[in-house]
């Protein structure tokens, strides 16, 4: 699969923002299962993540993933779908692609510059 990202800038994190949810799928099993991991990169369409839960290949294309993240002050929520993964030991990273939420995009730039500012101010 090929995938180009088509976005005007990726945010990579300092320090650990910590994000957490479940898991939302047809698959019984798998359905309401809470998960939570670290975000490594953001933007405003989408965020590499790294987690211990684990999903098949199969599992990822039928799962949508509900997010609860807090950039700066606010608590933001949205769901994503997966578009990559790669495993690494027990950890495992995920691409996360945040479709068609235009109030979780806007609030995803609002929180990152209010973030960014805060950083300034602090002389990091």
């Amino acid at each position: 699969m090929v995938y180009r990202r088509n976005e005007g800038f990726r945010y990579a994190f300092g320090d650990e923002i910590k994000v957490k949810g479940t898991v939302k799928s047809e698959i019984g099993a798998l359905h309401g299962q809470p998960w939570e991991g670290t975000i490594l990169d953001i933007s405003p369409q989408g965020m590499k993540v790294q987690t211990d839960l684990h999903l098949t290949s199969a599992e990822r294309q039928q799962v949508q993933l509900e997010l609860n993240f807090c950039l700066n002050k606010d608590t933001i929520k949205g769901y994503s779908e997966i578009r990559w993964a790669r495993n690494l030991g027990n950890q495992h990273q995920y691409g996360l692609y945040l479709h068609n939420q235009p109030a979780v995009e806007g609030l995803i730039v609002e929180e990152l510059k209010a973030r960014r500012r805060k950083e300034v101010l602090k002389g990091e």
